[in-house]
């Protein structure tokens, strides 16, 4: 059953470039805002201009619980 058509067919292409839009718009706005997550960012060597496709989350610091 499909919820939302326009989405749930999107082509490939157009998916991976609304992601791509998406993930740079949540980096900057973290990066702007989150003192803790701009230190990670930067202590990697990551700036929100250096994303610039989907693949680039792999560039992102992470935490985990522990």
């Amino acid at each position: 059953m499909i919820w939302n058509k326009e989405f749930e067919t999107m082509e490939r292409k157009r998916l991976a470039s609304m992601q791509t839009g998406l993930l740079q718009q949540q980096v900057e706005r973290i990066y702007n805002k989150n003192a803790f997550y701009k230190g990670k960012m930067d202590a990697a060597g990551i700036k929100p201009s250096g994303i610039k496709s989907i693949e680039d989350i792999e560039k992102l610091p992470f935490i985990t619980k522990s």
